[in-house]
């Protein structure tokens, strides 16, 4: 039979407690059957584990570390035009990958420049790691749009190719807005790197 040992460290002065659960049913704890060391998290009451650290899935190595999962919202917003509708964003990050969708409705009095609309977070300044999408519109004066996010930024960019093998186009106020549109809306989806 195995044999479970508590040592303690003598150069240390906290305490290290197993306490039973506040409850009718049994818990049990299972430890590694192998040599190395546990990873220092916390278990709460509902069975959720938080580790300081990432979690290693599929290996050991540097490629199978997943150190970062969140899941949240931002709000969009543009200094070329004026939101009058809803602005919502809704992003997950799973490593360094940032996967956003984002909708903009009743969008008016849009200004001359090309046209950004603002990230949740900065892209990456690392070279060739910046990212792309693809957005809807409801204004017919604008053609196939995809989303373009460059290294070290905090906004997107528009571009659009207004005719088949046509050159793309950054889009400006001028493309998307006029002055009879004023339910102009946008929907989109994109991931980049942060």
């Amino acid at each position: 039979m195995s044999l479970i040992k508590l040592q303690g460290n003598p150069s240390g002065s906290g305490a290290f407690t197993i306490a039973a659960p506040n409850g009718n049913t049994d818990r049990t704890l299972t430890l590694p059957d192998r040599a190395g060391t546990l990873i220092p998290g916390t278990i709460d009451g509902s069975g959720n584990v938080a580790f300081a650290g990432g979690i290693f899935l599929g290996g050991t190595g540097s490629a199978n570390l997943l150190d970062d999962y969140e899941e949240g919202t931002w709000t969009p917003s543009s200094a070329q035009f004026t939101i009058n509708g809803t602005r919502a964003g809704h992003y997950r990050i799973i490593g360094d990958t940032c996967f956003c969708w984002f909708s903009l409705q009743n969008i008016s009095s849009i200004v001359a420049g090309a046209v950004t609309v603002s990230l949740p977070f900065a892209s990456s300044s690392t070279q060739g790691f910046g990212g792309s999408g693809s957005v809807f519109t409801n204004y017919n004066n604008v053609g196939p749009t995809s989303i373009w996010i460059n290294n070290g930024v905090s906004v997107m960019e528009f571009y659009n190719s207004p005719a088949a093998n046509a050159n793309y186009t950054q889009l400006g106020g001028a493309n998307i807005f006029s002055a009879n549109s004023s339910l102009f809306a946008m929907y989109g989806a994109f991931s980049y790197r942060i």
